[in-house]
């Protein structure tokens, strides 16, 4: 009540909640705990005790909210669409998505086995309020890489970071110019979007020129592996398409 009260930034938000309620963490832990112990001690059969304790610590995770994120794989547990509300039906993340049509490409991939192909995906926002790759990898189930259009495309500076910045270790961020030098850092697919598909109806930041750097991407890459009105696929050289005994994806 004290946390609540404080009217801290952004504390309606159930993440910012959670850290700022951290320090009563082991508390809490402590109090279930203790009401496992009296739950267990009235039992008639002590050798049971061991089941009815994890028994009653899975009844816990399952009603919780979990199970609903813990699909594989999902690499956005941190957006809003998960933790702005746990029941879906009052979450307006879920409840007011835009309804656009979904890349056909997505929906190949889906039919493959999930996380047997990975992607790089290029532009993105930074805030998962803005960020629809999470509604994509729900449909095609396969793991994702956050392409950096800079310098590649122009100087973003919202969300990235410059090649240079050696400090900076992230293995799920690759640089496209790198890509365009050979490394397709483990990937089968360079997923392109030239323009944003913004999960709330906000602009939000300036979107990079995605068709200014295009012609240097074709020219390293080849013709593309997929086009629509949303999305631009190449696929990265020296990789299979999507193995001899996979579904093709459709040009």
């Amino acid at each position: 009540m004290a946390v609540a009260a404080s009217r801290a930034e952004w504390i309606s938000h159930a993440l910012v909640l959670a850290r700022y309620m951290l320090p009563a963490l082991p508390f809490l832990l402590l109090f279930v705990a203790e009401g496992i112990v009296v739950l267990v001690e009235r039992l008639r059969w002590p050798r049971l005790a061991p089941a009815v304790a994890a028994a009653a610590a899975v009844a816990l995770l399952a009603t919780g909210p979990i199970p609903t994120q813990w699909h594989y794989p999902n690499q956005f547990w941190g957006h809003l669409r998960y933790q702005f509300d746990y029941d879906p039906a009052h979450n307006p993340y879920v409840t007011l998505l835009p309804k656009e049509d979904m890349p056909t490409f997505y929906r190949e991939l889906g039919r493959l086995p999930a996380g047997s192909v990975t992607l790089i995906e290029a532009p993105w926002r930074l805030e998962s309020h803005f960020n629809a790759l999470s509604l994509y990898q729900d449909v095609h189930r396969q793991h994702v890489k956050i392409g950096l259009v800079t310098p590649l495309c122009g100087a973003y500076d919202f969300g990235e970071y410059p090649p240079e910045r050696t400090g900076m270790k992230m293995r799920e961020l690759v640089h496209l110019a790198s890509v365009l030098h050979g490394d397709a850092h483990g990937a089968d697919y360079l997923v392109l979007h030239p323009r944003a598909h913004n999960v709330v109806a906000d602009p939000g930041p300036e979107w990079p020129d995605v068709t200014h750097c295009l012609p240097a991407i074709e020219q390293a890459l080849g013709s593309p592996a997929y086009r629509d009105d949303q999305i631009v696929v190449y696929r990265l050289a020296g990789l299979s398409p999507l193995g001899n005994n996979r579904r093709p994806v459709q040009q």
